[in-house]
Order: structure tokens, then C-alpha cells, then sequence
């Protein structure tokens, strides 16, 4: 399929499911990123008030604290409450005028502006060294950076994980010496770096997330050596994208599989090389839509972690399962087609 054959079934599919579905997420998500409808269409301004009386309004807005963290989550979130709370808000189409993005954004530049440390004791009072606070000021800045890119809070912090990319992959391939050595070189011991020392390809491939915002000042040979480990080394694309075809495996592991991927993919958009490795990840999913076209790997998955960030309805078995699903798959097919 080439490229505008590809674009035009993308299209078709979302006209159809817009013909069907009434679920808000799905419809905002469908009209302004496959349609690019501008804010003032009526059918998408229709979208956005009603996804004010779901669920995941519901959910997001009553365990957001005053100042904008999120701390009274239900169990399967709370596993870091405030980064996967923030990527559900921009999932299900919430933008930084939003007042739950909105507040969040100003949680995010309080604890950069007042140092992630004195941020920390100011909230929990519990004494310092009792978190990685480079990964946790990392996560902020990349939170951060979805909303405004040009933050000058944004810009230092991300300074600093190009530099431990560049250092880490300066061979072309990944040091892991060479990353622990950098990093303890840039933050001090008030950082308790206990999770960046124990586990630093972990904490690396997390990075994506921030440098995908502003992966352009990479330097590309770094942007290129960066991505093929993330995707065939930490993400092991190739073995999920094995499993996934495999018709012997159990629906719910499928699920994780294809919930992986897509995550995986979607935290790796806005590199340079990103395009290189979609080509089988696309290849991978039309293989995988059903007889009417949609995509559905069920509402229960191995991790229910990834079924949360997945789902977009406030229900989403039966036929809403198959919207989420081809609607999540959709956008990111057309990210490929219109590199």
C-alpha cells in the first residue's frame, strides 16, 4: 500500500467510525488530529464540551489536588500518579487550555522553578535524598515540553539528557559506563541518583519522552544510534511484533503486545530516524485488521496498566473497544504517511 492509498483508507476509516461513535475522546481525537478541523468547527467544539461530562473528566478532575498534582487516583494509575494522569488528559484530547492540563502545567513549573528537591519537601516533607530527583525532574520537564515547548524551564533540563545521550552513545553504540560516569558528573548527590546507577538503560529509554520534544537539536548521529537501541533493544520491536502475529497467543497478552507498541511508537515520534522502524510496525497492524476493517484486541490485557492507557471511551467492550483501538492505531499511521 503506498503512501496515498494508506492516507485515504486512514480517512475512510475514521469518516466511518465518526459515523458511528458518539464517545467524545474518539470523535475530538479523529476531527482535529486525522482531519486537522480547526478549533471553531462546530462538530469539533460539540466533541470537546461533551468530553467535559465523562469519565476520565470525572476521574482526573477529583484526584487533582489544588495545585495541580494528582494524587487520588484510582489503584491502576497510581503507579507514578502524575506522568500517566497527564498522558491520559492528552490521550483522550485535552490541550493546555484545559483546566486540568492547565493546573498541571502549573505544578510542573513550580517544582522546576523552585528546584525539584525544595519542590519535594515542600510536599511530602520527607527528608532529601528520598527520590531519583533527576528522573523525576526529568518527567516534569517532559510533561512540560508537550504543553510548551518553549519553556526556558524545559530548555536546561533538556540540555542535560543530550549530553548523557551524546556521551552514552558517542561510540555509536550504548555505553553504559559512559552514561552512569555523565551522569554523576551532572547532578549532585542531592539528586540521590539510586535508580539512574541501578538501573541506567531503563532510565534512558525513558528519556524518549523529553527528547522526542526537541529531537531535531540532537545531533543525528546521536538521534540514530538512540532510536535503534530504544526500539531493538529496550523495546525488542521485532520479538513484539513477532507475538503480536502469532494467532496461538492468549487474547489479553495480544492486547499487551499491541498496547506496547503503540506506547512505545508513539513515545519515539519526533526523532529524525523514527520513520525507519514504523515501516514494519505499519506493515504489522494491516496485517492484523479484521474483516470490517477496524482493529480490536480486546478490553483485557496481561497489564492493566497499558488497557488504561489505551482506552479512550469511559467503556470501551463490544463495539467501542474496536473504535479505541482503530482510533488509537489511525493517528498513528498517519504520523508515518505524512513524514
Amino acid at each position: 500500500m503506498n503512501k496515498a492509498e494508506a492516507l485515504s483508507e486512514i480517512r475512510q476509516k475514521a469518516e466511518l467510525i465518526l459515523t458511528e461513535s458518539r464517545e467524545p475522546a474518539v470523535r475530538l481525537r479523529l476531527l482535529r488530529d486525522i482531519f486537522h478541523r480547526p478549533d471553531d468547527d462546530p462538530e469539533l467544539a460539540e466533541a470537546r464540551q461533551l468530553l467535559g461530562d465523562t469519565e476520565w473528566i470525572r476521574l482526573l478532575t477529583e484526584g487533582q489536588e489544588e495545585r495541580g498534582y494528582f494524587m487520588r487516583l484510582k489503584k491502576e494509575l497510581r503507579g507514578n500518579a502524575f506522568t500517566t494522569a497527564f498522558g491520559i488528559a492528552l490521550d483522550i484530547g485535552l490541550t493546555e487550555r484545559h483546566p486540568i492540563l492547565a493546573k498541571a502545567k502549573v505544578f510542573a513549573e513550580w517544582c522546576l522553578s523552585q528546584g525539584v528537591l525544595s519542590a519535594l519537601d515542600q510536599m511530602y516533607r520527607r527528608p532529601p535524598g528520598s527520590h531519583d530527583l533527576c528522573v523525576f525532574e526529568r518527567d516534569l520537564a517532559s510533561m512540560l515540553a508537550k504543553v510548551d515547548r518553549e519553556s526556558p524551564l524545559v530548555e536546561e533540563i533538556f540540555g542535560k539528557w543530550v549530553v548523557i545521550a551524546g556521551v552514552a552513545f558517542e561510540s555509536g553504540k550504548y555505553d553504559k559506563n559512559a552514561q552512569i560516569q555523565i551522569t554523576q558528573e551532572i547532578f549532585d548527590s542531592e539528586y540521590n541518583l539510586g535508580h539512574s546507577i541501578r538501573y541506567p538503560e531503563w532510565i534512558l529509554a525513558e528519556a524518549a519522552t523529553l527528547l522526542a520534544t526537541q529531537a531535531d537539536l540532537l545531533d543525528p548521529a546521536d538521534d540514530t544510534a538512540y532510536v535503534k537501541w530504544c526500539v531493538l533493544e529496550r523495546h525488542n520491536l521485532t520479538r513484539r511484533i513477532e507475538r503480536l502475529l502469532d494467532p496461538s497467543r492468549r487474547p489479553s497478552h495480544k492486547s499487551l503486545f499491541a498496547a506496547e507498541i503503540l506506547l512505545d511508537m508513539e513515545s519515539l515520534y519526533g526523532f529524525r530516524s523514527w520513520g525507519v522502524y514504523m515501516e514494519e510496525v505499519a506493515n504489522c497492524f494491516w496485517k492484523l485488521r479484521r474483516d470490517d476493517g477496524f482493529w480490536n484486541f480486546g478490553s483485557a490485557c496481561a497489564n492493566p496498566y497499558f488497557t488504561t492507557r489505551i482506552r479512550l471511551s469511559d467503556n470501551w467492550r463490544g463495539k467501542r473497544g474496536a473504535h479505541d483501538w482503530t482510533t488509537r492505531v489511525l493517528l498513528l499511521l498517519q504520523k508515518y504517511y505524512e513524514l
